[in-house]
């Protein structure tokens, strides 16, 4: 199976490359944990609120790798990695290779094609 390319869209826009045309990238994997975000007592330079997001513990996890959408949980203690795993506790394994994190909020949703 041919590696599916993948093109990240925020806010229903393409990313760009500064001054140039799509940017367009292959990592090997695609990691989604749905996170908790917590409101914090800091401020951004414009008095906007800065979240807090919680990457410990664990909660729903997507692993896009190969092509293929693969549904899970992730799990975190301390500082170590990350751990994945299916619906049956065993291991969603990560592609050789570069891998993008996303984090979502754990109220948000996901839509993959």
């Amino acid at each position: 199976r041919t590696p599916a390319r993948r093109v990240r869209y925020a806010g229903g826009g393409r990313g760009l490359s500064p001054g140039g045309p799509v940017l367009t990238v292959s990592p090997a994997n695609v990691t989604i944990r749905h996170v908790p975000v917590q409101g914090r007592r800091y401020k951004d330079v414009h008095g906007n609120p800065t979240p807090y997001t919680v990457t410990t513990g664990g909660g729903k996890a997507v692993v896009l790798r190969d092509g293929t959408r693969l549904e899970g949980r992730w799990k975190r203690t301390g500082y170590g990695g990350t751990h994945f795993v299916d619906a049956h506790g065993r291991d969603l394994l990560l592609k050789a290779g570069p891998s993008w994190v996303v984090l979502l909020p754990s109220a948000g949703s996901l839509s993959t094609t």
